[in-house]
């Protein structure tokens, strides 16, 4: 079995689903989220992809619990279709340039066309994103959790971690949200514990009542 059929499992496709907006202006509707992504596209090392992740969240199509347009591109990714997976790639990275999801099949399938210079482009763009939530944190405590946007960026970022998930439960500390996520490593089955912080998308997307 080929590594990119198992890395990205159900267990990223799980959640919950939404409209997501298709209006192709988002690079003009944000100067900042607009100017990171030209400068990703460019390989450029003036990059900030904190900034361009944070400036995604002020868009409209900002949809953190939207996971369902990812299956299609993994199912592509997983039956070797790789001109579909692709364009569909493509087609989410236009609205959700930020996606690890849809970078990694993009870097995947590219390469598997033959076409390495562009396999290398969305290659530098996941590990930027990648190396933006390490940086954010350990994820070993509520203190200093990894900083996620979205569902999709929470379970991708443990599944190329080459982790797996055991179970999820919300954790409330100093008025922020977190994800307390139970994971275990398949070749050490090692489990730990990892904090994320994800107030950020439950503020903007869905809401917790207050206890």
């Amino acid at each position: 079995m080929r590594l990119y059929s198992i890395i990205l499992g159900s267990a990223l496709l799980a959640g919950c689903s939404g409209a997501v907006k298709k209006d192709a202006s988002i690079l003009n509707e944000h100067v900042e989220y607009g100017r990171q992504v030209a400068l990703a596209k460019n390989f450029s090392k003036e990059t900030d992809f904190t900034a361009l992740r944070m400036a995604y969240t002020e868009t409209g199509h900002y949809s953190p619990y939207a996971v369902k347009d990812i299956k299609p591109i993994i199912d592509a990714m997983q039956k070797e279709d790789f001109g579909r997976c692709r364009r569909l790639a493509l087609r989410h990275l236009e609205r959700e340039f930020v996606s690890l999801a849809a970078n990694y099949a993009a870097m995947v399938c590219h390469k598997e066309l033959g076409k390495e210079d562009i396999s290398d482009r969305y290659r530098f763009i996941l590990n930027g994103l990648i190396d933006s939530i390490f940086e954010s944190g350990d994820g070993r405590s509520a203190d200093t959790a990894f900083v996620t946007i979205s569902g999709e960026e929470l379970y991708s970022f443990i599944r190329l971690s080459g982790l797996a998930v055991e179970s999820q439960s919300l954790v409330r500390k100093n008025g922020r949200v977190f994800d307390l996520m139970k994971v275990v490593d398949p070749e050490t089955d090692e489990k730990v514990n990892l904090y994320f912080d994800v107030t950020l998308q439950t503020t903007k997307g869905l809401k917790f009542p207050e206890k």
